[in-house]
């Protein structure tokens, strides 16, 4: 049985909107009504979204966050410094820590809402960025 992706990015985006992730599994729970499928393909994506970088475990910035990010703006501790380029998926923009905690840079990929590639495609890609360690690849 296929899980319609737009129904899982739904319920991800509204689920976040909830303070803890008890809350969260609890929305879930109850939007799917008894849809095992959909269920189990929400709450992964969901926990995949709590293990990011912290802006996305609160919620902060997932209902605004705009394919078209301007330099300048703030993304959780990010601040977008320029645009890398766009593409099937949605936008990528370099950033850098601007909270102050620490100096970094970094790649920010903001999914487009309505692309046709879904949740676990990104996932993929994410896991196989997450493996590979060299100075010319971004992290």
């Amino acid at each position: 049985m296929s899980v319609d992706i737009a129904a899982v990015q739904r319920l991800v985006r509204q689920a976040m909107t909830y303070n803890t992730p008890e809350t969260r599994l609890g929305f879930l729970k109850r939007a799917t009504m008894g849809d095992e499928a959909l269920f189990a393909q929400a709450t992964h994506a969901l926990q995949s979204a709590d293990l990011t970088t912290g802006f996305l475990a609160t919620g902060e910035g997932i209902p605004n966050v705009s394919p078209s990010l301007k330099t300048g703006e703030i993304v959780g501790p990010w601040r977008v410094t320029d645009v890398l380029g766009s593409g099937g998926m949605g936008d990528v923009y370099a950033v850098s820590r601007s909270d102050g905690h620490f100096d970094m840079t970094a790649a920010l990929k903001v999914i487009s809402a309505s692309s046709e590639i879904g949740l676990e495609r990104f996932s993929r890609e994410r896991q196989i960025l997450a493996n590979l360690d060299h100075p010319n690849i971004a992290r």
